[in-house]
């Protein structure tokens, strides 16, 4: 559905100083440098050069740094993305690809490091039924600076899965960073009920 063109856009690279020491030719044939991957979902097929390297994060060898390398990264429910890179950037270097999750739309930004998108996508995914999803991408826009809505979404999606100890957290760390929130009173009936959610599933400790 996708072309290369519009997936292309989809992926952030961030190209970490390498602090290596000079590689001699003979040296780089022996043990060619490294890229490390990371990708959103976690877990997506890596295929490089037509050849799969596996599932991320991992490290593939740059064999050749004078050309480009394709790379393609697939995973269910999710856009495949493809992307190509001068050998000479890849080695060392630290990518973070992120995939579109399907129906999302071509038209909405989504890459590494971008919070609104990245929060828009966890949303998506959520309401897809796809909680384990949404909360890596919940994550991600978290970590990239974006407002406590995250915590709301993975809120949510531990409880869809069950972890109720761990939807409270999250909508407790929602409710301390926004205090005017204008959900607030239904975050709060949310803890209350996941609350005795935990009381009724919890053992009760045997009569002496």
């Amino acid at each position: 559905m996708a072309t290369t063109s519009r997936t292309n856009a989809l992926f952030a690279l961030a190209l970490l100083a390498g602090c290596t020491a000079p590689r001699t030719g003979s040296l780089a044939d022996v043990q060619p440098p490294v890229a490390y991957l990371e990708t959103l979902p976690p877990g997506a097929l890596v295929t490089v050069d037509g050849a799969e390297v596996g599932l991320a994060p991992l490290a593939f060898p740059v064999r050749d740094e004078a050309r480009d390398h394709a790379i393609r990264v697939t995973s269910p429910g999710f856009e495949p993305l493809d992307a190509s890179f001068p050998g000479s950037k890849l080695a060392g270097a630290r990518l973070e690809l992120v995939l579109r999750p399907e129906g999302f739309g071509s038209q909405r930004p989504l890459a590494s490091g971008e919070p609104s998108g990245l929060l828009q996508a966890a949303v998506a995914l959520l309401r897809a039924d796809r909680p384990k999803d949404a909360i890596a991408y919940a994550r991600a826009s978290l970590a990239a600076g974006d407002s406590p809505q995250g915590h709301k979404v993975c809120g949510q999606a531990h409880r869809r899965l069950g972890d109720r100890d761990m939807a409270i957290k999250e909508f407790s760390l929602y409710l301390s960073l926004s205090p005017g929130a204008p959900d607030r009173k239904a975050v709060e009936d949310a803890i209350t009920a996941t609350s005795k959610d935990i009381e009724m599933t919890t053992p009760k400790r045997p009569l002496d």
